[in-house]
């Protein structure tokens, strides 16, 4: 009976609510699973490391543990393969540094560029705590990394070519900001660290020297910018979020205030600038371009944000409808990409099929299914509790859906409220108008899944309901991941109270379970790279982890350059250099020191 008891205080203590008073449980069976579905923008460091503890106390096999680091990865990754953040990858990659040790973590930290940027490695050495062995290793490869591009540089200009170099020049701490004050000292350390420490004043000098060199070569836009050369941008080439972040100063336009008809060749903010007028003429004709501009890193709520605030001019309206083209052509590549790894299963299940019909079954669940969103309606949650981001997330993505969905179903999205309406977004053809329609549909009150279900016939077929506001769901879910799932007719028969017997038939639909929907992030191709590096090192908690990439799986390749000379030296003669970066926009700016 005592037992009885426990047990049942335990299950009420499992239990919790939502805040919107729903019943729910605290949490799965799964730490992982809890930890990978917790790791969103603001959740506590305290909270954090709890999850991080429970999940590590079931890792109790290599492959368990490989999983808490390529995690780590895949929160900090971008371009369609992670959650793309910063801070809560920064803290996970210490917490396992604190519990499988620093060696295995400072063993693969020089793919971290490759899955965010040269940055990541200056934010982690800012980070409080840094343990020890990874602010060295840190140090080590942005110094690496800025020998070998000294070296291709020196190499490039003899051979009279255009040099093949990495952006960590851009990103590299410089002195006087805010890496290189108290006690962090940044500049200082990598400039002893590349030019040795008898003379500070000396190794300052060829730090900077260094830094200039590259920038001045790269052309970066912040370059161009702190050196006044508006006119010479191209911006088809400027990173996402760094168009987003200036693009006042791009557009040569006040912060505050309207543009006269006047104004409007010449922006407001220093209309008597060649350079600063020729830059605004250059972003205008690179928004109405064939090449556009770029957008694809962004989320859709950073886009959206902006056009919910209604104060954005002519020319920012047209920017942002050229990003949202662009952010929804990247997700339509994902999509694409998707369908043709697909056919690659279906031409392997196919193989065999010949052999006798005992394979028939296996090409039949091998055919491709749907990689677009398909038949569904976006359910847009705008009640009072959305106030904020989350309601920005929650109108982008549905907006994005509805742009994707199966052409019947296209432009329509359900708002999740007290009174749910149906918004028709087919007259309107940019993001602003859009936003601004959802906008001007009802909204707060509370959530009713049954009002937002009235509207939809019940026997209607093929009609689903997608929520939530992740952006990173959104990416993660089209990449391949079945979002219709198998379909199965169910027959149920039941008494009726006349003694007649009912037959009824119904569709039952199983998609991705969310344990499905974390091994499809986990064990994407991508994170092979960590994987491998892991496996391959011979003490401690991994060395008895193996792992072999699927055959045709991603792959890096890492540039090659001859052996280096120690760091410190004197002499700045050729040394490996890191694998090859993404173009710039696959970098998030984050700032222009």
């Amino acid at each position: 009976m005592s037992g009885a008891f426990v047990a049942a205080m335990d299950l009420l203590d499992s239990r919790t609510v939502t805040s919107n008073g729903d019943a729910c449980l605290k949490k799965t069976s799964s730490g992982l699973l809890d930890l990978f579905f917790k790791l969103v923008r603001g959740l506590d460091a305290e909270e954090l490391a709890s999850l991080f503890s429970a999940a590590v106390t079931e890792a109790t096999e290599p492959e368990a543990k490989a999983d808490l680091i390529v995690l780590a990865f895949q929160t900090r990754a971008t371009r369609g393969s992670g959650k793309g953040e910063k801070d809560l990858a920064y803290q996970l990659f210490k917490l396992c540094a604190k519990e499988f040790g620093e060696e295995p973590v400072a063993a693969v930290l020089d793919l971290l560029p490759l899955y965010g940027y040269w940055k990541d490695l200056v934010h982690l050495l800012a980070s409080d705590d840094c343990p020890r062995a990874l602010a060295d290793k840190s140090e080590e490869l942005l110094c690496k990394q800025l020998l070998a591009d000294e070296v291709e540089l020196t190499a490039s200009t003899a051979e009279k070519r255009t040099p093949s170099l990495s952006l960590v020049a851009k990103y590299a701490p410089r002195e006087g900001t805010k890496f290189d004050k108290g006690p962090l000292r940044l500049a200082q350390r990598l400039a002893q660290r590349l030019f040795g420490s008898a003379n500070p004043a000396a190794s300052a000098r060829k730090y900077r020297k260094l830094c200039s060199s590259l920038n001045s070569q790269l052309c970066t836009t912040e370059v161009l910018m702190a050196a006044g050369r508006w006119e010479e941008i191209r911006f088809d080439r400027v990173a996402s979020l760094c168009l987003q972040r200036h693009r006042k100063a791009f557009l040569n336009e006040e912060l505050k205030g309207v543009l006269t008809p006047a104004q409007d060749a010449t922006g407001n903010r220093h209309p008597d600038d060649p350079a600063r007028v020729a830059a605004r003429l250059h972003l205008r004709e690179a928004i109405v371009s064939k090449k556009g501009v770029q957008g694809k890193a962004l989320m859709p709520h950073e886009i959206v944000q902006h056009c919910m605030g209604g104060s954005l001019s002519t020319l920012e309206a047209d920017l942002m409808n050229a990003q949202w083209t662009s952010l929804r052509a990247g997700t339509l590549e994902v999509m694409r990409k998707a369908a043709e790894q697909r056919d690659l299963q279906v031409l392997e299940a196919a193989a065999p099929a010949t052999a006798g019909f005992g394979s028939l079954a296996a090409l039949e669940r091998a055919l491709p299914k749907h990689v677009d969103l398909g038949k569904l309606v976006a359910l847009v949650d705008v009640s009072g509790s959305m106030s904020g981001t989350p309601m920005e997330a929650a109108i982008a993505l549905g907006i994005l859906v509805s742009e994707l969905a199966a052409p019947t179903f296209r432009d329509r999205v359900l708002t999740f409220e007290s009174v749910p309406n149906w918004v028709d977004l087919s007259s309107h053809t940019s993001i602003c108008d859009k936003v601004r329609a959802c906008q001007k549909a009802p909204w707060g009150g509370s959530t009713d899944f049954e009002a937002a279900c009235f509207p939809v016939a019940k026997d209607t077929p093929n009609v689903q309901l997608l929520s939530g506001y992740s952006p990173a769901l959104l990416k993660l879910v089209v990449s391949g991941a079945d979002l219709v799932g198998d379909e199965e007719e169910v027959t149920e028969t039941a008494v009726m109270p006349d003694g007649s017997i009912q037959t009824t038939t119904k569709v039952v639909r199983s998609g991705p379970t969310p344990e499905q929907t974390l091994r499809t992030a986990l064990d994407d191709a991508v994170f092979d790279a960590v994987r491998l590096q892991l496996a391959a090192l011979e003490a401690g908690p991994f060395k008895d982890y193996a792992f072999a990439p699927k055959e045709g799986a991603f792959e890096m390749v890492a540039k090659q350059a001859p052996a280096p000379p120690a760091v410190g030296a004197a002499s700045t003669a050729a040394m490996p250099a890191a694998p090859a970066p993404p173009a710039e926009d696959d970098f998030e700016v984050v700032d222009a020191n």
